[in-house]
């Protein structure tokens, strides 16, 4: 391969990469953090102003997780610090490597999403 065909192929890769979603950012991630934000996030906001502090388990609490998709997996785990992160993952609607997965922090009250392009 010449250096012209390389600086066409990195050019072409550029192109490529700058054209996919960011993980979490598809239609799909973004109405799951919705969904999240709507009922599991108040929920256990809910019990800790009952109960003084964030639950163990989400088994502690009656929820309808019936919106994580077929296949998805979600964690959630409370931290010393007695905040918790939950975390899912889900199939994206594009084609990709791997599968995203997009956490909330109570610490920072913020979503980071995570994947491969």
């Amino acid at each position: 391969m010449q250096h012209s065909d390389y600086s066409v192929a990195l050019i072409a890769t550029c192109l490529v990469l700058a054209s996919c979603e960011a993980p979490g950012s598809d239609e799909l991630g973004e109405s799951l953090r919705a969904e999240a934000a709507e009922t599991l996030l108040p929920a256990l906001h809910a019990y800790k102003e009952s109960v003084g502090r964030y639950p163990g388990s989400l088994n502690e609490l009656t929820l309808d997780m019936s919106w994580l998709p077929e296949g998805s997996t979600a964690s959630y785990r409370l931290l010393d610090d007695g905040n918790f992160v939950f975390r899912f993952d889900y199939k994206p609607s594009w084609r990709s490597l791997g599968r995203p997965n997009c956490q909330y922090s109570s610490t920072t009250s913020d979503w980071k999403c995570y994947g491969y392009f």
